[in-house]
């Protein structure tokens, strides 16, 4: 069944669009010395732009649990979304051994309103 769903955004705001709140990374094989880069889709559906900030207290978590090592680690924690425009924030998944890696990452959001800076945040589970 397909649900479709609309939303009216004002007129000059930036407005973020979460296509799914979880997002599976690609199989990689242990020990890879160049894991590829996989990438995590965010829309700004509004007229202005809007910045956001990967905060990485989960993945220092997730790497203090995996004896040091860095399992998951984004590339590019912050960054500006154009209006219309996808942003593609880049991980790299590093798996130590054969098992299931989930992590929940806060994704702050920074909207620009008549000079004004506004902060909200959005989880999405990486897998």
């Amino acid at each position: 069944m397909l649900q479709l769903r609309g939303v009216t955004v004002k007129s000059g705001l930036a407005y973020p669009q979460i296509a799914h709140k979880s997002h599976t990374l690609q199989p990689v094989i242990i020990g890879s010395n160049c894991p590829p880069i996989q990438y995590y889709e965010l829309y700004n559906g509004g007229d202005s732009q809007m910045g956001y900030e990967v905060m990485d207290e989960s993945l220092a978590q997730l790497t203090h649990e995996n004896y040091g090592c860095e399992i998951m680690k984004c590339l590019q924690p912050t960054g500006r979304v154009q209006p219309h425009s996808i942003a593609q924030i880049p991980f790299l998944f590093s798996p130590l051994e054969a098992k299931t890696y989930a992590v929940k990452v806060r994704v702050w959001r920074v909207l620009f309103i008549d000079s004004t800076v506004h902060w909200g945040y959005f989880h999405m589970l990486l897998s």
